[in-house]
């Protein structure tokens, strides 16, 4: 016992007087700490209905401090409140039973305590390790914190879990001090505070404190604009609004940021996180795998702005893009495709080094060449932009009256189109993406958040500059962001307050990850899939059939508008039609996968690709060919199968093509034409955000009026609903034309009036 005191004391000599450090300003960082304090709040240990001790919540926390200690062999010290609420409860069953008296809170962690040790002592048990409770002074945290730090080493050697709790913590009674008043005044530290002293003492790489919130947030939770921030600077504290105390116990989020203060300025980082909600299970897992979890409090300068910064810049550029012209956001755009002209030759050199980076890491071919600009890209993508420049010189759509009303004499109701405010656009690896978007938030005076994938990254910065030198000639630079990082956009996504809309544009898979991040708080547009489909009727152009089918599917295999399934009526099966439209796709080198009923009419038992589905979204040289017996076959398995994105029909037939273009229930349907025209540039959009499959707001390529909402505006005259209610005076509710300006109402009501 004498050595391993020994060995402990010539280790914790090295640790005794920590040196003032720079805290992990990274979450990557994290991912190396050894040892670790992690604290449980009251209102992770105890239920929600304060009756009784959140056995799962406890348990998948012991289970993650199992695992750090035995398996990745860290050093977990555990802080632990929950005395006093458990004791509360114990407390009411005395009360109930006919014992009278208030709720001592010492007597309720007397009560409580017991409880609650008994029950850590059985759960690490379960695992096959032991707990052992730490009994404090004020003389061990103050005078003598040597004594903390060999215990908790010697207990670490043993392979004990070191448990803490602030009611253990008692004050040290000098002799002559009159006892009642030490009882009148009697405090111990709340447990944020007890971790970060035990962290200092025992010079740990990292706080963990689990409470009923995600991190900081600006201002109290549940208030307006309340988020929480991924990453807290001590400098930040000035800026920040905190609430009171917490549901159950002594802290709450002001004594979170004290306790933090003093714990993050010794350098030592410190995590605030959820311990109550679904991601209890892995919570302290995801902290040290560098995930973005809560909020990570550090002292060190950050080395970029802050998301919360970025928000706020998109927002206020927002408000400054508002206040301009049409003929000043044309300037813009325009100035945009100079930019884009003049610097061409510096921006290929940037995208070669994104090319090159690809290839070097396996990307595939498809991606690559999505990724890769050339002189057509850029001369579609300058004409594009000076198309909404033209367009929005002619017309500009915000603040278009859409309808007028003359509701009662001198009381007029107009309808008008204004932006829907800050976007969020996460788009795949075409970087022409960012300009043309950038082109259309600037023309509908909407701010923008943008995040590109990271394989286009070094292409991305620049066009992100190119666009912030256009901006610059009115002075709104902030009204275009471009986030760096995935954890950004995580971050982002709980600022519900901050963002509008969410544009994602990628996968359907990635869509419905953006919206499950979301949790409805922000709508989200984009498509469910791109399953699109091509009918051939039996009264289809030979040639026209193929030419069609063979772009549909080839030209650009990876996009969402391409065909993945080919539907041919039963009886061209077999015919010229069928034989010259497989054989296109066949020296294409496309994959075809016959149907169950395709295979039984042309008697082919090899079918050795997959088990079909008919949902499957290649977005490669592979699709699914199938027989239909008609047209409305064909819009039932449409309907059935098809994800809504883009559907056509090739035929001579004029009734069957109206019967399809009824039928069909997508928001692109076509007749003899190429599902690739889907797509905002070729719709004479001049570029599109996206394309949505939704019913609501907008369907199909998104351009300017998608990224454009309305309002009522009322003007009046001192008029009131009670002067309606008495018959003082009437409704008139007469309609007037919508392209009039307000003078021009007034004028035409004193004449028609």
């Amino acid at each position: 016992m004498l050595t391993i005191v020994r060995a402990a004391t010539r280790r914790l000599s090295v640790v005794s007087t920590p040196n003032v450090r720079l805290a992990a300003r990274t979450r990557e960082e994290l991912t190396s700490s050894r040892r670790i304090v992690v604290k449980l709040g009251s209102a992770v240990v105890t239920r929600q209905d304060e009756c009784g001790i959140a056995l799962s919540r406890v348990a998948a926390i012991v289970e993650q401090i199992f695992d750090l200690h035995s398996r990745e062999h860290r050093e977990v010290i555990l802080v632990t409140s929950g005395a006093v609420a458990l004791g509360k409860m114990l407390w009411r069953r005395f009360h109930s039973n006919g014992v009278d008296g208030p709720l001592d809170p010492r007597a309720c962690a007397a009560l409580g305590q017991v409880r609650l040790m008994s029950l850590y002592k059985e759960m690490f048990a379960q695992f096959g390790i032991r707990a052992g409770q730490i009994l404090l002074s004020n003389y061990d945290l103050v005078d003598r914190p040597e004594n903390l730090r060999l215990t908790i080493s010697n207990l670490f050697q043993a392979g004990v879990i070191p448990i803490l709790n602030g009611n253990d913590t008692v004050n040290k009674v000098e002799d002559g001090i009159d006892l009642k008043k030490v009882s009148e005044t009697y405090s111990t530290p709340d447990n944020d505070r007890l971790s970060g002293s035990v962290a200092r003492i025992v010079n740990a790489d990292l706080v963990i404190l689990l409470s009923d919130v995600n991190g900081i947030y600006t201002r109290p939770p549940g208030q307006p604009g309340a988020f929480p921030l991924d990453t807290f600077s001590v400098r930040q504290r000035d800026g920040i609004e905190l609430n009171g105390r917490s549901r159950v116990g002594r802290g709450g989020m002001e004594a979170k940021v004290d306790a933090v203060m003093s714990t993050v300025s010794s350098g030592i980082p410190v995590v605030i996180a959820n311990g109550c909600n679904s991601g209890t299970a892995t919570v302290l897992k995801d902290v040290l795998n560098g995930k973005l979890v809560g909020t990570l409090c550090t002292n060190a300068p950050l080395e970029r702005r802050t998301t919360v910064d970025v928000a706020a810049s998109a927002r206020s550029g927002f408000n400054k893009l508002k206040s301009l012209c049409a003929r000043q956001r044309a300037e813009i755009i325009e100035r945009l495709a100079d930019l884009l002209n003049d610097r061409k030759e510096e921006l290929f050199r940037q995208n070669r080094l994104d090319v090159q980076r690809a290839a070097e890491n396996g990307t595939g071919r498809h991606l690559t060449d999505r990724l890769a600009l050339n002189n057509g890209k850029l001369e579609s993508l300058i004409s594009g932009l000076l198309h909404i420049a033209r367009d929005l010189r002619k017309r500009d759509r915000v603040g278009e009256c859409s309808s007028c009303m003359l509701v009662a004499h001198g009381l007029e109701l107009v309808q008008e189109t204004v932006p829907i405010g800050v976007l969020m656009i996460i788009f795949e690896s075409r970087p022409d993406v960012l300009p043309q978007v950038a082109s259309l938030a600037i023309s509908t005076s909407n701010g923008l958040l943008l995040k590109g994938g990271s394989e286009a990254e070094n292409t991305n910065k620049y066009l992100h500059a190119l666009v912030q030198e256009a901006l610059s000639l009115c002075d709104v630079e902030d009204a275009v962001q471009l986030l760096s990082g995935r954890s950004d956009v995580q971050s982002i996504l709980k600022m519900h307050s901050t963002i509008d809309m969410v544009i994602p544009r990628g996968s359907a898979e990635f869509v419905k990850q953006v919206k499950k991040e979301v949790g409805g708080h922000v709508p989200v547009l984009g498509h469910s899939a791109g399953i699109c489909h091509v009918y051939v009727d039996r009264d289809a152009d030979e040639g026209m059939a193929a030419r069609v089918v063979e772009d549909s599917k080839c030209n650009y295999p990876a996009a969402c508008n391409a065909m993945e399934t080919l539907l041919v009526h039963r009886d061209a099966v077999g015919g010229n039609i069928y034989e010259r439209i497989i054989d296109r796709l066949k020296q294409k080198g496309v994959k075809l996968n016959f149907g169950p009923k395709l295979s039984q009419l042309i008697g082919s038992s090899s079918n050795d690709s997959i088990s079909l589905t008919f949902q499957e979204e290649y977005a490669s040289l592979e699709c699914t060919v199938e027989t239909v017996q008609n047209v409305k076959d064909a819009i039932d398995h449409i309907n059935r199968y098809g994800s809504a994105h883009t559907d056509a029909i090739v035929t001579n037939n004029s009734e069957t093509a109206t019967e399809f273009i009824r039928g069909v229930d997508s928001a692109c349907v076509f007749h003899n034409s190429s599902t690739r025209f889907a797509d905002g540039y070729r719709f004479g959009l001049g570029a599109e955000v996206g394309i949505s499959t939704d019913k609501v707001h907008c369907r199909g390529p998104v351009g300017i009026e998608g990224l454009l909402t309305t309002r009522w505006v009322l003007r009046g005259a001192g008029h009131t609903v009670k002067d309606f209610a008495s018959g003082r005076s009437s409704y008139v509710h007469k309609e007037l034309p919508a392209n009039l300006t307000a003078k021009q109402e007034k004028d035409s009501d004193r004449i028609t009036i």
